[in-house]
């Protein structure tokens, strides 16, 4: 299967600014996994100061929230929410721990359990907004995270795994057989519908990865922001936004001619 996402450079975002504030908080806590795929053996490693650190899961998929006492933006966040994981440092919990909404440019919290012990910014951000809208675009989820009607466990994988390969891989590299982002010993051909599903996302992403710069709205997922939290595991959720939040949040594309990709 060929899995390959072109390379491309830190983009600046016209009229954008990252902020360490943020635009909403709330309370959250763990429900348990929705559609998972489990005997997985998915390592990162993430690159710090210190030197090499692997992380590692044996599930990949739809993750289960519940959310209480949201101010500011979070207002707009269910009570029942579908995320997926954007941190492999910290662990999700069962009780409520406190969490911000900010950009994904701004996560994770803390940055040290981010490649480079560095925030993930502009150039994660582009790569993880063309992961989801590429498995929006094949029907594996809705516009709010969640399992769209026949998606298998399956498909719901290949999303997360798609979404650690864009925050932990580096350069043009998309092979999760080898690099920073890695199924250790995963024979491919023992899951055709998996690898199928990871092909498909690959595709599409690297075609919305390889546009032009104020080329991103055709892609940006409105609404997609980190949920971060100094105690418990970040999570990639959708908030339904104002237009003013979307552009202190540096999710606004830059001014240009916004054009329909051509399949």
């Amino acid at each position: 299967m060929t899995k390959k996402i072109a390379s491309m450079a830190i983009i600046a975002i016209a009229g954008s600014v990252a902020s360490a504030d943020s635009i909403g908080s709330f309370e959250m806590k763990y429900n348990g996994g929705g559609m998972l795929r489990s005997g997985l053996n998915y390592q990162a490693i993430e690159s710090t100061s210190g030197g090499n650190v692997t992380h590692g899961s044996s599930v990949a998929g739809e993750l289960k929230h519940q959310t209480r006492n949201r101010t500011g933006a979070a207002t707009s966040l269910p009570q029942y929410l579908s995320t997926f994981c954007i941190e492999l440092g910290q662990f999700t919990q069962g009780g409520y721990n406190d969490f911000e909404v900010v950009s994904i440019i701004e996560a994770p919290n803390p940055e040290s359990n981010g490649p480079g012990d560095n925030a993930y910014g502009a150039d994660v951000q582009r790569r993880v907004h063309a992961v989801v809208r590429s498995a929006i675009d094949a029907g594996f989820i809705d516009a709010r995270l969640q399992p769209a009607s026949g998606t298998t466990s399956a498909e719901m994988a290949a999303v997360q795994l798609g979404i650690w390969e864009a925050i932990w891989e580096s350069g043009s590299d998309f092979d999760l057989s080898n690099g920073n982002s890695t199924l250790q010993g995963y024979n491919f051909g023992a899951s055709n519908a998996l690898n199928t599903a990871l092909a498909s996302l690959s595709v599409s992403a690297t075609n919305y990865i390889a546009l032009e710069a104020s080329d991103f709205g055709v892609f940006k997922v409105n609404g997609l922001v980190a949920l971060t939290s100094a105690n418990a595991q970040d999570q990639l959720a959708i908030v339904p936004l104002p237009p003013a939040a979307f552009a202190g949040l540096g999710l606004l594309g830059a001014a240009g001619v916004v054009r329909r990709l051509r399949k």
